[in-house]
């Protein structure tokens, strides 16, 4: 029975339920009796003398005194036994009992019963028997017994029944219950620490073997009693078995807190002064291209590795393999991380750095040394506890010791020597515990803090992975199996469980937190390091205050150490005071000392002997020849290498500084086995590569079994193994070494570590950055004046052009002032700076110049407009090749004369008096008051003003470059340069005004916005409305609108803006700008009898009402009702009749049968197989016309509606298809006979045709076709089909029922159209944003340049053939206004053109930008060293710059253009 059964059934409790399928939960009660009928009596658990009369007051025990017996006896000796309770036995009364008249019988002794007695009657008869001695103690006697407490004492008690109860201990039992409870959580350390487990789940303590002293209670209340004396803690988690843990409280009624403030500082940050070395950072990462190279083929490696241990077996991966996988992972993360922390550091260097979370930064330069000052703010990583304290923004600590080596080379690390065991040893030995750690534990943990390097060597293990060990050890990881049983690894173990109960205990929230963290995988290992890095900080915060006092230049916090870096710092006294402070504010005795990091062949120098110095010859003496050199010294090939290098000298002459292994052992003749890491530990020869100083560098190593010799460049060390690989521990560079083993004759390389052959390396010690040769750091100090802050490096991506022309615009002012020059216009003096501006001396020009024509006017007081005209001249100067001299205020002011006429001399400012106009000839500056009294003359299209032959030339030029306006194209992609410039109308347009003679192109519009207005005043204007009226007309004229074919394409929309992609989810399609038939999804084709294009334009579907209604708002009526043929991709019934509601006299409606012959290509990537050619055979029939007999086809056309099916041979031949079951003869002889030029008589022998083909090219049809998704066998079925087949005889029935002599260049389907999309889609290619009122604008020049080609074509030929280009270029010479439309009607129409399209245009924007805006990523703020790199940067390099062209530098100028200034001078 459960253990709660009492509760739900008989207690009247509250139980939380809810109807079935309901959504409230309520609490329900269960008031009544039930009948518990058991074997033995019921134990219930937890029950003390305090709570025992709750259960006794639902409890009612009675003592049943019938008793049943043999029959015979009863008989014999017993006749009167039923007035004493005993009766015969009989197994038919159970029977009787539940049968209907006994039921009936109890019903109404029940019924008479409750008629009998009142409810309060029936309580007190009940209260009465249990709690008033009714029962003779019966009740109370049993449920005590059930509950675990011993019998009442009734002899003391005055009357029957439960009175008061004394349930309070004694003295004696409170103490001797705590003594128990000690026991217990004594016995819970002794379970934790023999079997290696930090806490006891529920269950666990549940069933764990109790000490004879424990307390006389249940578990339950025997943990209460545990947690009331704070013996032990109950802590909830959400991950593991036990939801419900068990952690001693090793301290007991104490607290860290109490020791210790371990409470976090979040409240103040840390701010200390960082200066970085960027020159030397700079040379590390980029002087050469092998170490970028390297890093990208590393990457690529891991890559690759990563995703072959993906690929091996199925399911999930094994514990090997995943850690395998899990250290190749970080590995790469590691690798990417830093290189794009060199990206950010170099990014804050150049520039950016003031961007950097507010902070203020300062440069400095001295010689070629870059440095930079800045401020660094550190705060703590958690608001629980006190702990690490991390920096705001990327500085020194983010860097590994590689780069701080780089970074900041003249610093000094200072560190708590042997910081973890040093610090936890101390700790512990401060608190006064409880639970005293074991002295195995305790002996162990002081061993590691006072003599590690001795408990290193007697584990055998190297100094480095020896640390590691350890470390991982007492911070809760497993150690190494060979060492598992090791009597330091054993109280190490016990010691991390210790130190886990002291964090758990004492910070229950923070263990919450962590195992609430997904990404920590060990909750109770985080406690470890948290409390360790709360010391850490406690210790370090005290440390940087006395450094503070210090006179330091930079300080950087490394966690258990400090960098710092100062004037006339004295290292050893530094550490010593260091100490002494740390003891004297904290208690805790610690060694700081000076740490230094050395590079791998730094550390041969030192550790290894000098055993031989080889002397290379000039062939080996280049630093690109050091896998060559290393290669000839282990396997001994001086002679035939020598002999390759005499015959590949020439790249080393070059400047080749670095070769690949690949090369080297292809020269070499040798193969070798590539590891990552370090590798050389058995004997062989081996070559091993690192980075070194960023010159990639290459050692060669011949391994014994007791000795080793290195060769570094042309030193060779002696050391022994183990040195030898403790020195590549050490070092600074050894995440970059990868191991070459030099393979024995039979032996073969791995496949998957070829990509490291392609590693460049050389052997040039001092080839990359320099850090021998830096200056002190006295003196740069911020605010300092040193000379040479800006750097003296010349950047070539940085035009500073515009600087040069102010200096001829100051060069030219001085020389008007040195010689007086004035210029004589009648009694007046005129400026030879203005226009017009005139004086009456000589003097007072003088004065004007030294007044007005400052610096800070550009040397030019008339305004921003003769500015540009300067600019405009200067520019053409330079695109002329002509030379630059100081004569352009002349020339400006000579130039506006000319082209205004005369203004008023008395004023400067020509501003507000002047407009630019747009003409045939170049742009100019006319007078407000010339354009205002010549108002026929030029047309204004928002701000702009443009004349009859600029309307006539942009006319022209947007007809013949496909209505492409942009210059060039805007893409930013990462290693992609942008695409080159397109030769179209804006270009063109500059070409013939520079040609002309115009010096002032550059005044032309430079964006895309202003152009567009143009353009839609022109194309919009009733003269061009007036050609596409007639053009249409002349296409109904000669009855192109007899037979139209309708197709759609989508690819020139996908670049709208606003709108989601037409794969999107309907979700993501709510949730665009815009959304349904806002949208243009679509560009919907029609084309005429003799493949005129009768309509281009958008539409938000494909469907029938969609089509219908865009062809009849955009075809003349004329036109549809000479309509009688459609040809489609798609027809349907519901087409056909909906497409009747526009065009009355629609006959036929046709199934494109070239369509099929595409789809099938498809599955062969779209190219013509002798399959492909032989299917277009038998679908051309369908196209096919027999001019002998044309009313032999006049057969009722199929309308989708009526019942067609085939006969029973028809539907045999269909079957074939599917199952290949024709003949192999008779399908050869049919398809060689077939006749392309003859149209099929029926469908029985279209279907044959295809059951042959099918046949003969079993391979072809059995191809699965993308985008249908199906075998080419299952495509020709479904075309089989009766309903499709007769679409396709729709084609012969329409060809037919033409006159013969318009049948010839009737095109076949909708063939043309897909001609079009292809052209238009051309068109569109390049163009990746745009706004669908561009769209519209675009598609109605594309569809003018399509009827003029065609119609001048057809209707007007010429003796020669012309190519369609030629034809527009020379047909788009007329003007449109020469054709009853005159110029000067139009420009004259009063006040700005109206331009419906812009003002949408300009909607659209907004509501785009507005959506953009919405977005959750567009309030997230980049860092401020990322926003100059690419949107999206590569996976395997860092994220990269625009990509920099000769046409795309950044300007960097004070120069203002179009009146404003440049902040900060950069712009790209």
């Amino acid at each position: 029975m459960r253990e709660d059964l009492y509760k739900k059934t008989m207690s009247a409790d509250g139980m939380a339920g809810r109807r079935p399928y309901g959504y409230v939960t309520r609490m329900i009660e269960l008031t009544g009796w039930k009948r518990m009928e058991v074997n033995r009596l019921m134990q219930f658990k937890g029950v003390s003398e305090h709570n025992f009369p709750s259960i006794l007051r639902r409890s009612f025990l009675w003592r049943p005194h019938a008793r049943f017996v043999c029959p015979q006896y009863l008989e014999e000796h017993y006749t009167d036994a039923a007035l004493d309770g005993y009766f015969p036995k009989d197994p038919t009364l159970k029977e009787f009992l539940v049968s209907g008249p006994a039921i009936a019988s109890s019903m109404q002794l029940q019924h008479a019963f409750e008629h009998t007695y009142s409810r309060a009657e029936c309580i007190h008869m009940i209260e009465s028997y249990c709690n008033l001695g009714g029962d003779q103690g019966l009740t109370e006697d049993k449920m005590r017994i059930a509950c675990g407490l011993p019998p009442r004492q009734r002899a003391e008690i005055a009357a029957p029944g439960l009175g008061p109860v004394d349930d309070q201990l004694s003295q004696d039992q409170a103490e001797s219950v705590k003594t128990g409870s000690e026991a217990v959580a004594r016995r819970i350390v002794e379970e934790c620490l023999s079997k290696g487990f930090f806490m006891f789940t529920l269950q666990q303590f549940k069933t764990m073997s109790l000490p004879s002293n424990a307390p006389n209670l249940d578990k339950e209340s025997m943990l209460t009693q545990l947690q009331e004396h704070l013996l032990v803690k109950q802590i909830a988690r959400k991950r593991g078995k036990g939801k419900q843990i068990i952690v001693p409280c090793v301290l007991g009624q104490g607290s860290l807190q109490d020791v210790f403030d371990l409470k976090s500082s979040n409240d103040t940050a840390l701010v200390f002064p960082e200066m970085w070395h960027t020159s030397c950072l700079r040379d590390f990462a980029s002087k050469h291209l092998a170490r970028e190279h390297n890093v990208v083929t590393m990457i690529a490696f891991l890559d690759a590795s990563i995703a072959a241990l993906k690929r091996k077996g199925s399911g999930k991966l094994t514990s090997e393999v995943k850690l395998r996988h899990d250290a190749l992972v970080e590995r790469r993360r590691k690798l990417e991380a830093n290189e794009q922390l060199i990206g950010k550091l170099l990014a804050a260097a150049g520039g950016e750095a003031g961007d950097l979370e507010g902070q203020a930064s300062s440069h400095r330069c001295t010689g070629k040394q870059q440095l930079r000052h800045s401020k660094t703010k550190y705060r703590q990583g958690s608001d629980l506890i006190r702990g690490r304290r991390y920096a705001c923004q990327p500085g020194a600590q983010q860097c590994s010791r590689k780069l701080l080596r780089f970074l900041c080379p003249q610093s000094i690390d200072l560190d708590i020597e042997n910081a973890f065991f040093t610090l936890m040893s101390q700790l512990i030995h401060k608190l006064d515990p409880v639970f005293k750690m074991p002295d195995d534990a305790a002996k162990a943990l002081k061993r590691c803090a006072e003599a590690r390097s001795d408990v290193i060597k007697e584990l055998g293990l190297p100094a480095a992975e020896g640390k590691k060990v350890l470390l991982e050890v007492i911070n809760g990881g497993g150690p190494p199996s060979r060492l598992s049983e090791h009597d330091v690894i054993v109280g190490l173990r016990k010691a991390a469980i210790w130190i886990k109960w002291l964090a758990i205990s004492n910070f229950p929230d923070l263990y919450s937190h962590c195992d609430a963290d997904r990404s920590k995988p060990s909750p109770d290992n985080s406690m470890i390091a948290y409390l360790y890095q709360a010391v850490e900080d406690l210790v370090l915060s005290s440390w940087v205050q006395f450094l503070m006092t210090q006179d330091l230049v930079h300080l950087s916090l490394h966690f258990d150490g400090c960098r710092i870096q100062g004037r006339a710092l004295d290292t050893a006294s530094m550490c010593q005071e260091s100490s002494e402070w740390i003891a004297k504010e904290t208690g805790f005795q610690v060694v700081v000392k000076q740490k230094k990091h050395l590079l791998l062949a730094e550390l041969l120098g030192r550790d290894g002997r000098v055993c031989d110095t080889l002397s290379l010859s000039s062939s080996f003496d280049y630093s690109a020849n050091g896998i060559l050199t290393c290669l000839a010294y282990i396997a001994d090939l001086w002679s035939p290498l020598d002999a390759w290098l005499q015959e590949h000298k020439a790249n080393i002459e070059g400047g080749q500084t670095h070769r690949s292994y690949k090369e080297c052992f292809k020269a070499a003749d040798v193969a070798f086995s590539v590891d990552i890491g370090f590798c050389a530990e058995k004997t062989g020869k081996y070559l091993l590569h690192c980075e070194h100083n960023g010159s990639p560098l290459v050692l060669g190593c011949v391994m014994a079994e007791e000795t080793c010799k290195v060769l570094v460049r042309d030193t060779v060390y002696a050391l022994s193994a183990d040195a030898f690989k403790a020195c590549a521990e050490e070092s600074i560079d050894y995440a970059s070494l990868v191991t070459f083993r030099m393979l024995k004759a039979g032996e073969k390389p791995r496949q998957e570590s070829e990509v490291l052959l392609e590693l460049q390396a050389g052997f040039d010690l001092s080839g990359g950055a320099e850090l021998e040769m830096l200056c002190e750091c006295e003196g740069l100090l911020e605010n300092s004046d040193d000379e040479g802050m800006a750097g003296s490096h010349v950047d070539e991506s940085i035009v500073q052009v515009g600087e040069e022309l102010l200096a001829l615009l100051a060069e030219e002012r001085g020389e008007v002032l040195d010689s007086t020059e004035t210029v004589h216009e009648g009694s007046m003096h005129r400026c030879p700076f203005c226009p017009f501006r005139q004086f009456p001396r000589p003097s007072r020009v003088m004065e004007h110049v030294q007044k007005y024509h400052t610096t800070k006017r550009q040397f030019c007081c008339s305004g921003t407009k003769q500015v540009r005209v300067i600019q405009a001249l200067f520019d053409d100067d330079q695109l002329r090749n002509i030379q630059p001299s100081a004569r352009y205020l002349r020339r400006s002011a000579a130039v506006l004369r000319t082209s205004i006429g005369n203004e008023d001399g008395s004023i400067n400012h020509l501003d507000r008096r002047l407009r630019l106009v747009l003409t045939e000839k170049g742009p100019v500056y006319k007078s407000l008051q010339h354009v205002a009294e010549n108002e026929t003359v030029y047309r204004r299209a928002k701000n702009l003003y443009y004349t009859h032959g600029f309307a006539d030339m942009l006319f022209q030029e947007m007809m013949v470059s496909n209505a492409k306006m942009k210059q060039a194209s805007r893409l930013k992609l990462v290693d992609m340069y942008p695409l080159d410039a397109l030769f179209v109308a804006a270009s063109r347009l500059a070409l013939r005004l520079a040609a002309s003679g115009s010096k002032l192109t550059g005044l032309l519009p430079q964006h895309v916005r202003h152009w567009w207005p143009l353009v839609e005043d022109i194309f919009y204007s009733d003269a061009v409305n007036q050609l596409f009226a007639q053009s249409m007309a002349e296409a109904v004229h000669h009855t192109e609108f007899e037979s139209v074919s309708v197709d759609a394409t989508l690819k020139c929309c996908l670049s709208i803006l606003g709108q989601s992609s037409y794969r999107a989810g309907p979700q993501e399609r709510a949730s665009a700008a815009f959304t349904g038939k806002d949208c243009f999804r679509k560009v919907l084709t029609v084309r005429g009898r003799t493949g005129c294009v009768l309509l281009m334009a958008p539409t938000p579907n494909e469907e029938a009402p969609a089509i219908a209604e865009r062809i009849a708002e955009s075809l003349p009526e004329d036109g549809l009702r000479q309509t009688r043929i459609v040809c489609t991709d798609d027809p349907s019934a519901h087409l056909l009749s909906t497409l009747r509601n526009v065009m009355p006299k629609l006959e036929l409606l046709c199934l494109d049968p070239v369509h099929l012959c595409m789809t099938f290509e498809y599955g062969t990537y779209r190219r013509r197989t002798k399959a492909s050619t032989m299917l277009r055979t038998i679908m051309q029939k369908f196209n096919a016309v027999d001019f002998k007999n044309m009313s032999a086809y006049n057969s009722r056309p199929f309308n989708g509606i009526q019942d067609v099916s085939f006969d029973h041979i028809t539907k045999t031949r269909r079957e074939q298809i599917l199952s290949g079951g024709m003949g192999k003869a008779k399908a050869e002889s049919l398809l060689d006979s077939l006749d392309a030029a003859k149209p099929w008589q029926c469908e029985r022998d279209c279907i044959e045709a295809m059951a042959a083909f099918v046949r003969c090219f079993p391979d072809d049809v059995d191809k699965i076709i993308p985008g249908p998704n199906r075998s080419g066998r299952q495509v020709l079925y479904t075309a089989c089909a009766p309903a499709r087949m007769q679409w396709y005889f729709n084609n012969i029935r329409a060809r037919h029922s033409m006159r013969p002599d318009r049948v010839v260049l009737l095109p076949a389907g909708t063939t043309s159209n897909e001609a079009l999309h292809a052209e238009v889609r051309a068109w569109f290619r390049e163009t990746q944003q745009m706004h669908k009122s561009t769209l519209e604008i675009k598609l109605r020049v594309l569809h003018l340049s399509k009827l003029m080609t065609h119609h001048a074509g057809m209707y007007r030929p010429t003796l020669r053939q012309i190519p369609s280009g030629l034809v527009l270029a020379r047909s788009v010479v007329s003007s449109a206004w020469n054709r009853r439309k005159p110029w000067s009607k139009f420009a004259g129409q009063s006040g700005k053109a109206h331009l419906p399209l812009n003002e949408r245009r300009q909607q659209e924007a907004s509501l785009v930008k507005a959506h953009a805006s919405k977005k959750p990523a567009a309030n997230i703020k980049r860092p401020a060293a990322m926003r100059h790199c690419a949107k999206k940067p590569a996976t395997h390099v860092l994220p990269q710059k625009v990509r920099r062209t000769p046409f795309n530098r950044v300007r960097v100028s004070t120069c203002r253009i179009m009146g404003k200034k440049r902040q900060g001078g950069l712009k790209a």
